[in-house]
């Protein structure tokens, strides 16, 4: 019941986030835009950019180690380990992520599939956004705040996939375009 609730709450949190906008979606003290986040984050501040910490779980082993290529958390690899071990595991995972979102200045090459996937990414990086916002609220190395970190990194393995996806199909139609540009050039009297 206890998980219900917590889940609940993430849930809403989002929820506030993406229609309100984010604590930090204003620049200079403005209320900000719903969905959106804007500013400057401080360096080391845990969102892929600036300062990644060194995650060892223990000797000779690197937090990295836990994931796949996708982002996805290794499960069967991580149950094995202590409370604190999987806490830096899932510090790891969050803080090494680099968010997907293509902003819309530099959309120009998407497709409308790419650009409608683009949105989902966005989407789905907002919600992991709250979910770290959340994380704030809560004792750090807690079943709770590992618990939210989960959340984090299965919605930022799924935008990864969202990313991956669209960024396959618009190199695809680069390819058809450019076969397409070379063929036309060969025939004469095109």
């Amino acid at each position: 019941m206890a998980n219900q609730e917590f889940v609940r709450s993430i849930a809403s949190d989002v929820t506030k986030e993406l229609f309100e906008g984010g604590a930090d979606s204003g620049n200079w003290g403005h209320k900000g835009r719903p969905g959106h986040r804007g500013g400057s984050e401080p360096k080391g501040s845990g969102s892929g950019k600036g300062g990644i910490i060194a995650h060892v779980v223990k000797e000779g082993v690197h937090a990295s180690t836990f994931y796949d290529k996708s982002g996805g958390l290794k499960i069967s690899e991580y149950k094995k380990l202590t409370d604190n071990q999987k806490t830096t595991v899932l510090k790891h995972g969050v803080q090494s992520y680099k968010e997907k979102y293509i902003p819309k200045a530099q959309q120009g090459g998407l497709d409308a599939k790419g650009i409608e996937a683009n949105k989902k990414v966005g989407a789905l990086e907002g919600m992991r956004r709250a979910a770290l916002n959340k994380i704030k609220s809560l004792q750090a190395g807690s079943k709770e705040y590992r618990a939210a970190m989960h959340v984090a990194i299965s919605l930022q393995t799924r935008a990864t996939q969202v990313a991956n996806s669209f960024k396959q199909s618009t190199a695809k139609v680069a390819v058809a375009s450019s076969a397409a540009a070379k063929t036309a050039e060969r025939q004469p009297g095109t």
